[in-house]
């Protein structure tokens, strides 16, 4: 069997290497490693394998905290120590900058994490004979009883639901716990209605509202319609499909960089582009004149509207359209944008542009998308910093915050 010294990690935490000259990815490999390999998949410009035996292994490795971790598809770097995932994330953002713009990569600072572990308040399990995460590249679940990204009792509740719920009329399952209220809303997507009430006797003892979805509806059949979760001194409704990011924690640490960076008078507007629910214009809305939140999804405006209320808000206004259509009332707004993984569109950057804000804070969770877009925007703005967080430790993925200033 031939060895293969691991150089480095991809930015999806493989470990990079090569076999007959041609580069491979090999999952749980780390740096300095020197490796065999198994399930080899040879395509035409590389290979990608997985571990079969590890010759010297890396001081960089740890003994993962979950038994599941090297067979379950949730997590990617369980195996590297917890200082190395940042340097790693903090690394692949430079490297990202480095070989796909020509934007210095010094303007990256330092990572900010803050919880490694219980850190998610939202969790979908898949269901078939059993119930839980999918394997690695497949889709074949893991029959687990436990995961560490999650809560004890987000965790009870999925061994409550895997041991007495009847799984064959359900497909997936998702647990959406606030860390902040201690609430708990159960989501069952039911792949036939059938009385599901008649199991859930221990799951009312443990969560404040259960939902059904069937057929494109929503249906709450225990407890309250809506889950509450605090970000600073708001408190913010959260329906079954509403988005909210499911690191509390971090979300509520990268919205006060995005506010340290705008730095903004009572006398700025604030244009909040991709607003959502209206989480990051709300918990702004103290420090400026006034808000405008912008959003393709009606559904999430209903929301977003329903937080303003219900926080007292009153110099927030939340347009469920593009912003071209509203351009006149945001032209010189500070502005702020929290895009899907895709990034923004052509459109959308022209629309800024034309705008001229003085302050353009730019929230991203792809890196690559991110770098793409800050191509087209320092065109007309300059960069001055990005801030990476681990909004998802144990994995490769990692959010920025980022400062642009006009020209």
């Amino acid at each position: 069997m031939q060895k293969i010294e691991i150089l480095k990690l991809d930015h999806n935490g493989r470990g990079i290497g090569k076999l007959n000259e041609k580069t491979i990815f090999v999952t749980n490999a780390l740096p300095g490693e020197v490796v065999t390999v198994k399930n080899i998949v040879d395509k035409k410009r590389y290979m990608e394998a997985d571990v079969d035996e590890i010759i010297e292994k890396s001081n960089l490795r740890v003994k993962p905290i979950c038994s599941y971790f090297y067979e379950c598809g949730g997590c990617d770097l369980m195996h590297l120590k917890y200082d190395e995932q940042k340097k790693y994330k903090e690394n692949k953002v430079k490297d990202i900058i480095k070989r796909f713009s020509d934007i210095d990569e010094s303007v990256v600072k330092e990572l900010k994490s803050f919880n490694e572990l219980e850190y998610r308040n939202k969790v979908t399990f898949h269901v078939k004979e059993t119930c839980g995460f999918y394997k690695k590249k497949s889709y074949e679940i893991v029959n687990m009883d436990k995961c560490f990204l999650i809560s004890n009792k987000m965790n009870k509740i999925f061994n409550i639901v895997k041991k007495e719920l009847p799984l064959e009329f359900i497909s997936t399952f998702v647990i959406r716990e606030s860390k902040r209220t201690n609430e708990v809303m159960l989501i069952f997507t039911l792949k036939k209605n059938f009385e599901i009430d008649d199991y859930l006797d221990n799951l009312k003892e443990k969560v404040t509202s259960i939902y059904t979805y069937f057929n494109g509806v929503y249906n709450c059949i225990f407890g309250k319609s809506y889950l509450h979760e605090q970000l600073q001194n708001f408190t913010f409704e959260v329906s079954p499909s509403a988005f909210f990011q499911v690191n509390t924690i971090v979300a509520e640490k990268m919205y006060l960089q995005a506010l340290n960076y705008l730095n903004p008078s009572k006398e700025d507007n604030l244009l909040d582009l991709y607003c959502g629910t209206g989480t990051i214009g709300i918990t702004i809305s103290p420090y400026v004149s006034k808000v405008i939140g912008v959003e393709i999804n009606s559904e999430a405006i209903k929301d977003a509207n329903r937080n303003k209320d219900n926080n007292g808000v009153n110099n927030v206004t939340f347009y469920a359209s593009k912003v071209s259509d509203i351009i006149d009332e945001v032209k010189g707004a500070l502005v702020i944008v929290d895009p899907p993984r895709a990034g923004l569109d052509k459109k959308t950057i022209s629309e800024i542009k034309k705008m001229k804000p003085k302050k353009l804070v730019y929230i991203s969770c792809d890196p690559m998308t991110l770098v793409r877009d800050l191509k087209d925007l320092t065109t007309d703005f300059e960069l001055v910093e990005i801030t990476p967080f681990d909004m998802f430790p144990q994995t490769s993925h990692v959010e920025c915050v980022c400062l642009l200033t006009i020209r």
